[in-house]
């Protein structure tokens, strides 16, 4: 999914907020990809990550929101009990 400034700023308040959880970061092809991702600890199955390419490529066209714009994606893995809680907030879940 791609992140908007809310979707962001969620995503940082309620799941990188626990760094503690395992967790990596990096930035393979000098910065053409960065990623990172951190695993719930209570349900290790579940893991959030967020990406980003080209240094920021600025990624938008949502009639709805047309003058929105995000330079990261967002991704979750797990069962859909565990995302739909984790994920309150941040986006649907479908």
């Amino acid at each position: 999914m791609v992140l908007t400034k809310a979707g962001e700023d969620a995503f940082e308040q309620r799941i990188l907020k626990e760094k503690t959880n395992p967790y990596v970061s990096a930035a393979p092809g000098n910065g053409t990809f960065l990623y990172e991702g951190i695993q719930d600890a209570t349900s290790p199955e579940a893991t959030a990550w967020r990406f980003s390419v080209y240094g920021g490529l600025k990624l938008g066209g949502d009639p709805q929101a047309p003058l929105e714009e995000s330079t990261r994606l967002g991704g979750f893995t797990g069962p859909k009990q565990i995302l739909s809680v984790e994920m309150s907030g941040i986006t649907e879940v479908r």
